[in-house]
């Protein structure tokens, strides 16, 4: 098979024809790559900081834009300046997926915060939008500005604002999302549950070498902070542990355990193990 040679601005223009169909929906209209520039109007006002950059924008539908910024604030800033941005013009993000932001339904956050160099956030007007999403990220070299998406979406079906205000958001949503210590990184890990329990495991590196009652006073303090009452501890190398109790937004009464294990032979690596249950109300029972 042979192919007729194409001048460079043929082959841009082929580019850019396979770009938008591979883009593309079957039975929706033909959207639009728009290189440098943003469309003529948007559906809602967005805000922008000092000193961005457009790189472009793609137009799947008049419901469906998304923006491509380069920004001179690191992903943090950018997170920060648009949550004040739109807070002040009554838009909110959904408690819902603020925890999926964090971390899914809740558990140990399988990363180190201060390495993390990327960050998403969801903004809804209502329950069915319109929604904006922001993500923001930057590569390794602090030199390289932050590369951010934003995703304007006025879908009256289909948006993700239309299930933001489930009350049940499973059983491992009981369990906060759990930090590690400064300088600490956790990996590794899994969990699940059911109606009634629900369990969170992770490995924990520390940088500095630190001690087993230290490290607990870590996790007490968030589970504390999430309305966990303990009721028992403990700690005898190798092993620390605590016992917890909460009352849900039911008045169910759950009983936690926490376990943090130094791993043996292995200098600052320890394992994380958090388990909760269903146990009702003693009260209740004859």
């Amino acid at each position: 098979m042979t192919q007729s040679s194409s001048s460079p601005e043929e082959n841009i223009a082929q580019l850019r024809e396979l770009a938008l169909r591979l883009l593309a929906r079957p039975f929706d209209p033909p959207p639009r790559l728009l290189a440098g520039s943003f469309p003529a109007s948007l559906p809602f006002d967005v805000p922008m900081p000092d000193g961005y950059q457009i790189i472009g924008s793609f137009v799947r539908a008049p419901e469906e834009i998304l923006l491509l910024l380069d920004m001179d604030q690191s992903p943090a800033e950018v997170i920060a300046f648009y949550t004040q941005q739109m807070q002040a013009r009554g838009w909110y993000e959904p408690d819902i997926l603020r925890r999926q932001r964090h971390h899914q339904e809740g558990g140990f956050i399988l990363m180190n915060p201060a390495q993390y160099r990327a960050s998403h956030i969801t903004f809804c007007k209502g329950q069915r939008g319109p929604a904006l999403l922001v993500s923001a990220s930057r590569g390794q070299e602090e030199s390289e500005r932050t590369q951010v998406r934003l995703n304007l979406d006025t879908r009256s079906h289909g948006s993700p604002c239309m299930h933001s205000s489930e009350i049940f958001m499973g059983v491992r949503a009981l369990i906060p999302p759990l930090e590690p210590p400064f300088g600490g990184r956790q990996w590794g890990g899994g969990g699940g549950s059911d109606s009634e329990s629900a369990s969170t495991s992770a490995t924990l590196d520390v940088e500095h070498k630190t001690t087993l009652p230290l490290l607990a006073a870590h996790y007490t303090r968030q589970l504390e902070h999430a309305g966990w009452q303990r009721t028992g501890e403990g700690s005898t190398e190798p092993l620390a542990w605590s016992t917890w109790e909460l009352r849900d937004t039911q008045n169910e009464r759950w009983m936690g355990v926490f376990t943090l294990l130094e791993v043996p032979g292995m200098e600052q690596k320890y394992s994380l193990q958090m388990n909760i249950h269903w146990v009702g109300d003693k009260a209740s029972y004859p």
